[in-house]
């Protein structure tokens, strides 16, 4: 059946009888929705290309400054004395504490380890705003053709590497080129092999070309580590990093900490404020949160989220929350065994699973409830499908019989990645309410290796409890990069025509009231077939001491340090 054909039947049949009630009960039952941050002052014009729509062609890109990001209502930083009419400081070195070391070859890489680092070091072409608008930052200024395929970079002169050779247009084409090598194994691989040709005009003028309209290219853009290619073979052997980044990579001790120091040259004047960074490995969170409580460390990475509402009711300390969501907390089926190869058996769970619940008494309500994958900062994100899974298990029940387990029931496993207790936590809950209709849950706990292995090996035989990224991206990013999601070899072995044909279609799309039909068919879609059950946000956070002001992140989830300072 066409997805035209899908979607009338959907809004018409279908969707209204999978609905009804649903979203009276969506708006009563669902908790108060977290604030997503906004600028303070939005800028009267947008000054860069919004990766939702292309921008009229030949008009160039103008540099701009981003407003700064207001705080949410709930898990941000409390007012300090930045937000009071203090003027920033220099001086002092942020001490910051990680449960694991950083991975210093693995630059190129999307990788955790090195969130709080990587954009200390590195700078990127362009950075996202929270409207995911993207910001010139080493490009000045960019310009599409008439047919959204080729995509001119001015960058900004006069900036310098750490080395103190100045940044050329061969650099950008090093780094691309480089991201699309196999060995590297980045994550930004699939972005780099849409740009089929790289040229570079001049010292500071870079052509990208593609084979059709890529609105997601920014993604990669976001992400990618401008590297000094004079000093490659130093990064690789996890000797230093070289990049344009506000501070230089100082001493590493393997398994104990990294010094990163104020770089004097840096191309934003005044910027940074710290005259350094150490962090270092504290290698369980109740000793990191120690020693930030007893003031050694000044930043602890990903308290937990009970810790983040006890240290929030303290005034000597804040707590940074990246409302962008950079991953989230889900459950998976496979839809090629029994019973979850019927489609009403997926949808009785999804309506069994109190996700309201799963927040308030697990996440101690940092997060939200959520049916869809979409942050609400997203161009997919539809805030009538949100709950559309509302918990409701006379549904579930209802979906039962239909599918003809009525008086039987089913028996499903669930498998919970250990590396997280709050999934297994989740699936918990689930076990406890779907048992009332029937549905008889037995969950079993991996160590993340061994869940890894057969996670990635696709071999998960009926359900998994997991946690996934990439969707706080442009859309489509979710079903190129995010391994459950993806089109072809998914963890769920679930396969449709139209859901292919709908993530080809908002690949490429470029105007905005054609990606939003085609982000809203996507949805209905994913909702319809329940192969992946998404819970909520699992929301990266910093808790801090009071005197650090201006820490900020980006939208991957990752720390940035360039406007922070001591008071």
């Amino acid at each position: 059946m066409s997805q035209a054909a899908f979607a009338r039947r959907m809004t018409r049949r279908r969707w209204l009888a999978l609905a009804s009630g649903t979203a009276v009960l969506a708006l009563g039952g669902a908790c108060a929705p977290i604030a997503t941050p906004s600028p303070t002052a939005p800028p009267a014009k947008p000054t860069a290309a919004s990766p939702t729509q292309a921008p009229a062609a030949g008009k160039p890109v103008e540099a701009a400054k981003p407003a700064p990001a207001k705080a949410a209502d709930h898990g941000a930083d409390k007012p300090g004395p930045a937000q009071q009419g203090t003027s920033p400081k220099r001086g002092g070195t942020l001490r910051v504490a990680q449960l694991s070391d950083v991975e210093p070859k693995r630059f190129h890489s999307i990788t955790f380890v090195n969130y709080q680092i990587q954009y200390q070091v590195f700078d990127t072409l362009t950075r996202y705003d929270r409207d995911l608008k993207p910001q010139p930052e080493l490009a000045e200024s960019w310009t599409w053709s008439n047919d959204n395929r080729t995509l001119t970079f001015k960058l900004r002169q006069g900036v310098k590497f750490h080395t103190g050779r100045e940044l050329d247009a061969e650099d950008v084409k090093f780094n691309l080129l480089r991201v699309k090598e196999e060995r590297v194994a980045s994550q930004m691989r699939p972005f780099a092999n849409d740009i089929k040709d790289i040229q570079t005009l001049d010292r500071a003028t870079v052509v990208l070309r593609f084979d059709e309209p890529r609105p997601a290219i920014f993604d990669m853009f976001e992400s990618l580590a401008i590297a000094d290619r004079e000093t490659i073979g130093e990064a690789e052997e996890a000797q230093r990093w070289v990049g344009t980044g506000p501070f230089v990579w100082g001493q590493w001790t393997p398994g104990d900490r990294l010094t990163l120091t104020r770089n004097e040259a840096y191309w934003k004047p005044g910027l940074p404020y710290l005259d350094g960074i150490t962090l270092q490995v504290v290698p369980d969170a109740p000793g990191a949160l120690v020693n930030l409580e007893a003031g050694s460390v000044d930043l602890v990475v990903n308290p937990s989220e009970p810790d983040i509402n006890r240290l929030q009711a303290d005034s000597k300390f804040g707590v940074l929350v990246s409302e962008a969501g950079a991953q989230y907390y889900s459950f998976g089926a496979n839809v090629t065994n029994a019973p979850l190869d019927n489609k009403k058996v997926r949808q009785a769970i999804n309506f069994g699973i109190d996700r309201k619940r799963f927040v308030d008494a697990v996440l101690a309500g940092v997060g939200e409830p959520t049916s869809i994958p979409w942050p609400k900062h997203s161009p997919a994100y539809d805030p009538e499908l949100a709950n559309f899974y509302a918990f409701d298990l006379e549904k579930s029940r209802r979906l039962l019989e239909e599918a003809g387990f009525g008086a039987s029931g089913v028996d499903v496993t669930l498998i919970a990645n250990g590396g997280n207790r709050n999934l297994a936590k989740a699936a918990q809950i689930a076990q406890a309410d779907l048992a009332k209709v029937n549905v008889r849950i037995k969950i079993e706990e991996q160590e993340p290796a061994t869940f890894q292995q057969v996670f990635t090996g696709r071999q998960m035989q009926q359900m998994w409890a997991n946690i996934f990224g990439f969707n706080n991206m442009y859309p489509t990013t979710l079903m190129v990069q995010a391994f459950p999601w993806r089109v072809a070899g998914n963890v769920s072995h679930f396969e449709h025509p139209d859901y292919a044909r709908l993530v080809k279609a908002g690949q490429v799309a470029t105007d905005s009231g054609e990606q939003k039909r085609i982000f809203r068919e996507l949805t209905q879609l994913v909702l319809d077939e329940s192969f992946m059950y998404p819970l909520s946000p699992q929301k990266n956070a910093w808790a801090h001491r009071a005197t650090l002001n201006g820490a900020d992140y980006v939208t991957f989830g990752m720390l940035s340090l360039r406007d922070a300072w001591l008071a």
